[in-house]
């Protein structure tokens, strides 16, 4: 956070001791200058930088890097084996790894220019964890009489283009999983019996450049669904006290903006280059349209043919980023067309959504620090032109004009040379109607933010890189979040007001939503601590069609107590949540849906037990059960670095009601894991029964999952 006091200023040492003070720090900067991150899926972990941040320069010396790795539950758990390398030389001084966070501090002074950290995690539980690279610039004064790893590979010739010495980094993992199949019901089944998978990442680094290649390929790929193999290597040059360059070819997500490129995957060329405090980026390639569909036979019945064709579909990006202390700003513009060419055949029959189109996007957008104010501004607009049927020709403006019974915009008139103009060229009579905009500021006090932001898409605003926006609507958000008692107490609270734009009557909506959580250490000794919290929320939602008024409410709430707490070599744990949520709809009925959920667990030493229940229930206002399913789970595992075994088993069972059969499915598994500095190997075996009535849906599974990963 800009508001938060460095580390290494408030240390005021320069010295090993140091180290052990910062734990102290960082965990203090929690409760007073809270970081917000974004946790990923279970089982999933991700990386957060948190100094220095990528791309930053640092102009003081010491430097303090540190780095956390989380997953869903938190911080991961490293072991004491992670290595860290500063510009592909290992650092084996002033290190500490607590938990998920690995910190080092510099002592000796770096050249002024791009330095790069690579953090290769070693986890206390077998997991394959992802390696963490990244670069910064220093601006610091040269020591002669200390010389730091960076200069020591200078001077060994690292560094020149003469001499290069290559260092490898990255994973290998291949993953190959089969299955035994009993049962009348594995026509049901959606997944294949056998898959094989491969991801690789690795980057080759010789002085100032480096070659980074990425690959993933599986044997579920199929043609009716989007590209899933993807391969890309590129080569980047890092100057000294000049541009930064990297070119890659291949496979890639085209992130540009909120509404110009929103990560869609781009097969083709992918460039950047930074010079001081501009950076100019862009994608030029081609991706997929829509997927496509299969044509269907069925018994005793005419074939169906699918009627939209699906069509490649070629972008360009290019943005143009000026980066400054207190200000950012970016123009970002997108170029697509469809191919006609992709097509197999004609299409005999296109729905207006079907035909191929022709699009024009630019996106500016800017970023404000506020000197001396705890406050940051942010905002973009975009404005968007698309033709959507190319094969109709070009038509003279003077002609669309007499047809609309009106002159065009002069920033249309502008584009007619530089992309196709027709009759289905939208917009061209209100081109306000295409315009997309955000606006959002961020108020910090200490521990205290307060966030407000408006967005808003027109009804025929649209960008080929943004496939899934949705358009005509515009929402507004206020929400804030505050910390007291150093930490023990944190509450959040939300609301969201989001309506229709430039639709026609009949056709419009408006929802209402407000949320609120507060969480409670109610207790916290050394021994052990106890956590209340609870969310509540409210939400309503009415659509205006054209044949009736919908109104829609739903209320929760969802209360959680946690405890955990020691004694002696144990540690001991135990979770109860409950959840319920009511809805209600005019001239329908009403239901409500519960959730009870209670977990147990115990913790000795390499040893690790936990047990949990859950019952989801659902029942109509006329008393009508609309579900009534439980599930229990147990496991166990065992953690001696560098092995890991894990034993699990769920069964969950579902009675029958008036909308859905009785049904119930168990589940047994067992993980071996072995973890080393060079690599690592997951195996799993596991069974699962699944039965139902009728029993036309039953099926056994027993399957093998083999992981082997290498570390380079």
């Amino acid at each position: 956070m800009r508001f938060c006091p460095s580390t290494i200023r408030m240390c005021g040492l320069t010295s090993t001791p140091c180290v052990w003070t910062l734990l102290l720090f960082a965990a203090a900067a929690q409760v007073f200058c809270p970081t917000a991150y974004a946790w990923p899926p279970a089982e999933e972990h991700a990386w957060v930088i948190e100094a220095p941040t990528r791309g930053s320069t640092v102009t003081e010396s010491p430097i303090l890097i540190s780095a956390l790795l989380i997953n869903a539950d938190g911080p991961a758990a490293l072991l004491p084996e992670t290595h860290v390398l500063l510009d592909g030389e290992t650092i084996d001084q002033n290190i500490i790894v607590d938990g998920g966070r690995v910190l080092v501090l510099l002592d000796a002074p770096l050249p002024a220019g791009s330095h790069t950290i690579s953090v290769r995690p070693v986890s206390a539980r077998g997991d394959v964890l992802p390696i963490l690279s990244w670069s910064f610039q220093t601006a610091l004064p040269e020591d002669p009489s200390r010389e730091s790893l960076a200069a020591a590979s200078t001077r060994n010739g690292l560094g020149s283009d003469t001499d290069l010495v290559p260092n490898l980094d990255g994973t290998i993992r291949v993953s190959l999983r089969t299955a035994a199949l009993e049962g009348p019901g594995l026509a049901t089944r959606q997944e294949p019996v056998r898959t094989g998978q491969l991801d690789a990442s690795i980057t080759a680094t010789a002085g100032a450049w480096s070659v980074p290649v990425s690959a993933y390929w599986t044997s579920d790929a199929s043609d009716l669904a989007f590209r899933r193999n993807r391969l890309s290597i590129g080569a980047e040059r890092t100057f000294g006290g000049g541009p930064d360059v990297s070119l890659r070819a291949g496979d890639g997500a085209a992130r540009f903006g909120d509404f110009t490129a929103a990560g869609v995957q781009t097969r083709g060329t992918h460039a950047s280059i930074a010079l001081g405090s501009v950076t100019v980026r862009g994608v030029y390639g081609q991706t997929r349209r829509a997927l496509p569909s299969r044509s269907l036979s069925l018994p005793g019945a005419v074939a169906l043919s699918p009627l939209e064709p699906v069509y490649d579909r070629r972008i360009g990006v290019i943005e143009v980023q000026h980066t400054t202390r207190y200000v950012d700003w970016s123009v970002r513009g997108l170029r697509g067309r469809d191919l006609l060419s992709s097509l197999s055949a004609a299409p005999t029959r296109l729905s207006p959504s079907a035909r191929p189109g022709d699009n024009t996007v630019v996106e500016p957008s800017l970023s404000v620090d506020v000197p001396r104010l705890p406050l940051r501004v942010n905002g973009a607009v975009a404005w968007s032109l698309t033709t959507t049927d190319l094969r109709l020709g070009a038509s003279p403006l003077d002609t669309i004009e007499a047809q609309l019974n009106q002159s065009l915009a002069p920033s249309v008139r502008g584009l007619a040379g530089l992309m196709t103009v027709n009759a289905s060229t939208a917009p061209l009579a209100n081109p306000g109607s295409a315009i997309a905009w955000r606006a959002a500021g961020t108020v910090e006090l200490g521990a205290h933010q307060i966030r407000l932001s408006h967005r808003a898409v027109g009804s025929a605003f649209q960008s080929f890189g943004t496939a899934f926006l949705q358009t005509g609507r515009q929402q507004t958000r206020l929400g804030g979040q505050s910390r007291f008692f150093n930490g023990r107490l944190f509450a959040t609270v939300s609301g969201r007001r989001e309506t229709s734009l430039g639709r026609p009557t009949g056709n419009t909506f408006e929802s209402l939503a407000a949320s609120g959580s507060v969480r409670a250490i109610a207790l916290q000794r050394t021994a052990g601590t106890l956590t209340l919290s609870t969310r509540a929320f409210a939400d309503t939602r009415t659509f205006d069609t054209a044949s009736a008024l919908v109104d829609i409410r739903q209320i929760g709430v969802s209360p959680t107590v946690a405890t955990r707490w020691t004694t002696g070599a144990w540690s001991h744990r135990v979770r109860l949540s409950s959840s319920q949520m009511a809805q209600s709809q005019d001239g329908a009925e009403g239901f409500t849906q519960r959730v009870f959920r209670v977990s147990a667990g115990e913790s000795f030493r390499a040893v690790d037990v936990e047990g949990g229940w859950s019952r989801r229930s659902g029942s109509f206002d006329n008393g009508d059960v609309l579900q009534d399913a439980r599930q229990w789970h147990g496991q166990i595992s065992v953690s001696q670095s560098p092995i890991t075994v894990r034993l699990h088993a769920s069964r969950w069972t579902s009675d029958a009601t008036r909308f859905q059969p009785r049904s119930r499915r168990t589940d047994l598994s067992i993980r071996l894991g072995w973890t080393h500095a060079l690599g690592a190997v997951r195996v799993r075996l596991g069974y699962r029964d699944l039965s139902a009535m009728p029993s036309v849906f039953d099926y056994t599974e027993a399957y093998s999952l083999i992981e082997p990963s290498i570390r380079l």
